[in-house]
């Protein structure tokens, strides 16, 4: 019999409904950690919740990612079409062309990230893993997929994409205390499938997570947002809010940067009222 509808979407709905279900509980996500060496890794081809492809192959998430805000990042509300009083606050700085009110306003951009969900080969037993890209390397993989070589490939497809070679080396630079590495990519030259067998291929596309409800899950509330926008335009304001000079010394803020400030405390004055 044909039901119109799915038992195991009601009972998930059920489970929330009663306050059964934590946010992020279901989705356990296997991230994959890519160390100095060479692999041979796939992509899996992400689609949305009716099975259609995604117009870009990697999820793309915006974090709020500056430690004058928060010790941890933490996603863009309105990337998902939610209440966002940070980029509100942001959007009302852009009037002021002042350097100061710049400053601030760049500290309050979010910052992108992709999640591409792959196989590496030799950890097959690890089943399906997600891997997080910086800008750059997005870019370099889309490039590939652009090119005149490949443009006319699925280089993606679980039938007949292509396996990428990914070389990761260490550099002398350093990026926030962490060390920083140079990751490039080179696609193999013969097509493959993702899996030798159909119910494997099938095993691991039945765990790609689903990205826009595990990365939903995380938003912050209105009412927290504004308790981290107050806080971090308070400290924009004060002492703090000071830039350290070649000597080693630390300016006040600016009359500027606290004029500009002040700015957007008056305008948000009566919404928060």
């Amino acid at each position: 019999m044909t039901q119109h509808y799915k038992l195991d979407a009601i009972k998930e709905k059920i489970a929330a409904l009663s306050g059964n279900q934590k946010q992020g509980e279901k989705q356990k996500i296997n991230w994959a950690k890519l160390g100095i060496g060479t692999y041979d890794v796939r992509f899996v081809p992400l689609t949305d919740g009716n099975g259609n492809a995604l117009a870009q192959p990697f999820f793309e998430v915006s974090y709020y990612d500056n430690k004058d805000l928060s010790e941890r990042r933490f996603p863009s509300s309105a990337q998902f079409g939610l209440e966002d009083p940070i980029k509100e606050t942001a959007m009302e700085l852009a009037k002021d062309k002042s350097r100061e009110a710049w400053l601030v306003r760049k500290k309050l951009t979010p910052k992108e990230r992709y999640y591409a969900a792959i196989v590496i080969r030799g950890e097959e037993e690890k089943g399906l893993q997600v891997w997080e890209l910086s800008p750059k390397l997005c870019k370099d993989i889309y490039g590939i997929l652009v090119h005149p070589d490949y443009q006319d490939e699925d280089m993606f497809s679980i039938e007949t994409g292509y396996d990428f070679t990914v070389t990761v080396s260490a550099t002398d630079k350093m990026f926030n205390n962490y060390p920083v590495k140079e990751i490039k990519l080179q696609p193999r030259r013969k097509a493959s499938k993702l899996l030798p067998k159909k119910e494997q291929i099938e095993a691991v596309l039945k765990t790609v997570p689903n990205f826009e409800a595990y990365f939903k899950a995380q938003i912050k509330s209105p009412e927290e947002l504004i308790q981290i926008r107050d806080n971090f335009l308070a400290m924009q304001s004060g002492e703090n809010a000071g830039e350290t000079t070649a000597d080693g010394t630390t300016r006040g803020a600016s009359e500027d940067t606290a004029k500009a400030v002040a700015s957007v405390d008056a305008a948000f004055a009566d919404i928060d009222s």
